[in-house]
């Protein structure tokens, strides 16, 4: 969808030639090889009246109606200093073009992307990705758009396998090679080389000037970054007209009076002969004949009762009583009907069914976690496709997600006139901290009280498969490997992540790192076994450990004692698996004898663990009031620690670690703890991880795994 042609005024012809390929990379910035543009007899950039943009265009000559291609002039043209063409072995070869009106957007006609950052990524066994109407070295150019995935070499490669003197100076500083076995053809000179990222299109490349059917020397659009961004931002500085036609002395008209027979431009460029090309030059002015007007999005018009020549283009005219169905390309519909397309008459000079226009709709509404209700005309319609200005569109969250901003958003928004919504969309966020009371279940830490089936949806089991932690029955051995064993515990803190402690991911006794595939992480669950499938039980493996590259367990004192689980699959929310609030602002701290709220699965008074899962409440103690008051304990009580004091022996114990201690802050749990390290023997204290120490950490952690995944 980012693949243009590049056509330039003939004045022989009278018509627009395809000359090359460009590549959108914004609404109006389309990038090219700059041989396309340049006069290379009086060493100048051609004026860019004489060049026309088609995007989302099939067919390969101008003339050749195409419902969805959205044409445009060139209102700029800039291309390097020092670029000088053959003189210079085509250096410098990139050119960027300023449309004079913008694109709109759709599936067919939408920017490749660019890494403005050069960050440096392998791109798999250096293949890329093109466009043209040539490609193959054809004697004749196909009629319709191909695209070719071809390899390519570095310039030190590519200058040991084509070392002829004739090609040597080609091979400059800021080229690749394209590696074209099938032939390519001249016009193909200006199409971008993309690659695949992350589900995304990057521009790698541009065709540079036409050398040889077996390679073809590109632009690497890296060696031109500095310089594509500030001609870019120098155009978007400059006067645009957002819905006419610029003349060729900067003014704005509006469109509809392009091609009329009457000057409207003071310069007369609205009526040049480079912007109203014509085969039909006959009827102009002729009596009673009516034009074709020209759209923001791409049209097809179609004569009716018609042997030949049938398909017409905007900017001719037509003969009285001619009848012409306009069919408006996709994200624009007639103004008058409810259909894509619409019929017209000529009569007497005007159009019966006043003014054939395509209005531009607005986009269908999609958003993650947000439900849509779509009205037009108090008709319900279908909020997946185009709609039409008028349409009111109700939005609410997802159940078990809230609006982030409740007040900047009224639950519904108005497709305006020009095909944009009113408003933007919230963005919607889990409900988080929120005490499950959903649940009619019986009631189920050392000392602790068995709390109630899925009343605190944030809290998840870690499992493993580990040796060290199974205790299958020996005389079953060929089952072991499959039995999964609670060992610490976790906190939800988004569908994809758990906050749990650094230690529980390591070999107690050697420290040693142990492997994602050895977890299971599972929520929902009341019972301590992971055998025993619960109703609303959701499990996922382990996509990554990740970790502060300071943790180092018992040589440091188990400081820095937190870790994040990546999980393979992401977590439905519901009432019984709900993510626990995370201070991202750092606004709250717990106070002396603030109640914390802990559960967990770990020894009881018996010695035993609970089958069940239990909790407690329990007062803090700040980091320097513990370290004063327990001495013997100190060398733990690590600067990003605070201590939770036993009340009658009950706290946490083995096998609760991991696991989070939580406040209540207007009605909602946030996690501000986790389970980290106690005295051994001992049931007075614990020193918690501080979460609010590693927010910094815990928040680059996510935004960057997330990166990589998309």
């Amino acid at each position: 969808p980012w693949h243009v042609g590049v056509y330039k005024f003939d004045k022989f012809l009278n018509n627009y030639e395809n000359i090359c390929g460009g590549t959108l990379i914004s609404s109006h910035i389309v990038l090219t090889a700059a041989s396309c543009v340049y006069d290379s007899f009086n060493k100048s950039v051609i004026r860019p009246t004489y060049f026309k943009v088609a995007a989302g265009k099939i067919g390969y000559d101008w003339m050749t109606p195409d419902s969805n291609a959205q044409e445009r002039n060139v209102a700029d043209i800039s291309i390097p200093e020092t670029y000088v063409g053959d003189i210079n072995s085509y250096s410098e070869n990139v050119a960027v073009l300023d449309l004079a009106q913008d694109v709109s957007f759709n599936d067919l006609v939408l920017p490749v992307c660019v890494d403005w950052n050069n960050n440096r990524f392998d791109i798999p066994d250096r293949i890329v990705q093109t466009a043209g109407w040539g490609l193959k070295g054809d004697i004749k150019y196909s009629l319709t758009l191909k695209e070719a995935y071809l390899q390519f070499i570095n310039i030190v490669e590519c200058r040991k396998k084509y070392s002829s003197i004739r090609y040597l100076r080609f091979i400059n500083y800021d080229k690749i090679c394209l590696l074209t076995p099938d032939g390519r053809r001249e016009q193909d000179t200006g199409g971008g080389l993309v690659y695949k990222r992350n589900d995304r299109y990057y521009l790698m490349g541009i065709i540079s000037a036409y050398i040889n059917n077996d390679f073809s020397p590109s632009t690497n659009v890296t060696k031109h970054l500095s310089w594509i961004s500030n001609t870019v931002n120098n155009f978007s500085q400059k006067k645009r007209c957002s819905n006419g036609f610029r003349c060729f002395d900067g003014v704005c008209i509006n469109e509809k009076l392009v091609c009329n027979g009457r000057k409207d431009c003071a310069d007369g460029s609205d009526e040049a002969v480079e912007t109203c090309p014509t085969t039909n030059k006959d009827f102009v002015f002729a009596t009673g004949s009516c034009l074709l007007p020209s759209q923001r999005g791409g049209v097809t018009y179609t004569k009716l009762n018609c042997q030949s020549n049938c398909e017409l283009k905007s900017g001719l005219y037509v003969k009285p009583n001619d009848m012409v169905r306009m069919n408006c390309g996709q994200g624009f519909a007639p103004n008058d009907t409810l259909t894509t397309d619409a019929t017209y008459v000529c009569t007497s000079g005007s159009w019966f069914r006043e003014n054939p226009e395509c209005l531009k709709l607005c986009s269908a509404l999609k958003k993650e976690n947000l439900r849509f209700e779509c009205l037009y005309k108090k008709q319900e319609i279908d909020c997946n496709r185009f709609m039409r200005p008028g349409t009111v569109a109700k939005y609410r969250c997802d159940s078990h997600y809230t609006i982030s901003e409740p007040l900047a958003f009224s639950g519904s928004t108005t497709c305006m006139i020009g095909g944009r919504w009113k408003d933007h969309l919230p963005n919607c966020i889990p409900q988080c901290g929120i005490e499950n009371k959903a649940n009619n279940a019986q009631p189920t830490i050392s000392l602790g009280a068995k709390t109630v089936y899925g009343k605190y949806p944030w809290h998840v089991g870690l499992f493993s498969n580990n040796s060290l932690f199974n205790t299958c029955n020996e005389s079953d051995i060929s089952n072991c490997g499959h039995h999964f064993t609670n060992m610490c515990g976790g906190t939800l803190i988004h569908k994809y992540f758990v906050l749990t402690a650094a230690h529980c991911l390591h070999h107690p006794a050697t420290g040693r790192l142990f492997f994602e595939a050895d977890f299971r992480v599972a929520g929902g669950k009341y019972k301590r076994s992971y055998s025993i499938f619960e109703k609303h039980q959701q499990s996922s493996g382990v996509r990554n450990f990740l970790e502060p590259e300071t943790y180092a367990g018992s040589q440091t004192r188990y400081e820095h004692d937190i870790a994040i689980l990546y999980l393979e699959n992401a977590f439905v929310f519901n009432d019984f698996v709900l993510p626990a609030c995370v201070d991202n602002a750092m606004l709250f701290t717990p106070s002396h004898n603030d109640l914390g709220t802990i559960v967990g699965w770990g020894l009881t008074e018996q010695l035993t663990y609970s089958d069940d899962l239990k909790e407690v409440h329990l007062p803090v103690l700040p980091t320097v009031a513990c370290r004063n008051k327990y001495k013997k304990f100190i060398e733990f009580i690590t600067t990003d620690k605070f201590c939770v004091i036993y009340r009658d022996g009950a706290g946490a114990q083995e096998g609760d670690s991991g696991g989070g201690i939580t406040f209540t802050y207007g009605g909602r749990h946030y996690i501000l703890g986790i389970v980290s390290v106690k005295k051994r023997g001992s049931n007075v204290i614990s020193a918690f991880t501080n979460v609010s120490v590693h927010m910094e950490w815990i928040q680059s952690s996510i935004k960057n795994s997330l990166n990589k995944k998309n």
